[in-house]
């Protein structure tokens, strides 16, 4: 996980510290703003520096190996890369957020593809995503957090269907518990389908069906109102635990699933 004490720090599934790497700085290594954190297929790491508008690789243990990206809006070029997800050949795809569109780079950093496009309305369309993840068939998922949506895109990067989409008066808007979503910054898909949704605007985790159908939620105990949170979530790989992180209380958040819905 990445901290904002300008660090990764790598820890067991029972939340014991085992290794830490970074420091503040512009070097090889170094990070400004760390945000996104993937691994790869072959065990590296990935992590996005969201001020410096680059990704850096590590080894497991956080040698450094590479770097890729600058800061513009060309192709290949980031302004505050956000989330991170990798698929099962190695490819990295970046939430570039402030271009609003998803960029697919191969494991050397060579750049691959574009996926989405800065818009409000209509599929493809995204404002500020911040997070991508890959589910098992292939899809990109995209917390389109602006947008108060998710978006999921084939392998292709053809946009294939929403959710949590909300309108009023014909332009999308935030809303809350069953209707739709707010802010949502970070989401994924579990082994057995279920979607999980750091919705940070609501201060919650939202449950989705495998159609996108809302199940439950858990919500943050006397969240504070001035700060979106939580904001990135992951699964385990047998889906029985959920991993948020909350912002405003400096902690991870350890949520089990239940597979007793209403």
């Amino acid at each position: 996980m990445t901290d904002a004490r300008v660090r990764v720090v790598r820890l067991s599934a029972s939340g014991r510290f085992q290794a830490e790497w970074g420091g503040p700085g512009d070097g090889l290594g170094d990070f400004a703003n760390p945000v996104g954190v993937a691994v790869g297929p072959d065990g590296s790491i990935f992590v996005s520096d969201y001020e410096q508008d680059r990704v850096q690789k590590f080894t497991a243990d956080g040698r450094f190996l590479a770097s890729f990206g600058m800061s513009g809006k060309r192709t290949g070029q980031l302004d505050a890369p956000a989330g991170l997800a990798t698929d099962a050949k190695g490819s990295v795809y970046v939430a570039d957020f402030y271009n609003s569109r998803v960029q697919q780079f191969r494991p050397d950093g060579s750049f691959q593809r574009t996926i989405g496009h800065p818009g409000r309305l209509g599929p493809g369309a995204l404002h500020y995503p911040t997070g991508v993840s890959i589910g098992t068939d292939g899809e990109l998922l995209v917390a389109d957090a602006y947008n108060y949506q998710l978006q999921w895109f084939d392998p292709q990067g053809r946009s294939q269907r929403r959710a949590g989409y909300h309108l009023l008066w014909l332009w999308p808007r935030p809303a809350g518990s069953r209707a739709g979503l707010n802010v949502p910054t970070g989401a994924t898909a579990g082994p057995d389908g279920l979607i999980h949704v750091a919705d940070s605007g609501n201060h919650r985790v939202v449950m989705l069906s495998q159609r996108s159908e809302y199940l439950t939620q858990w919500a943050i105990p006397e969240a504070d109102p001035r700060i979106n949170s939580p904001e990135q979530i992951a699964v385990s790989p047998d889906g029985g635990t959920v991993y948020a992180t909350d912002f405003a209380g400096n902690r991870v958040i350890v949520l089990r699933v239940s597979h007793q819905h209403p």
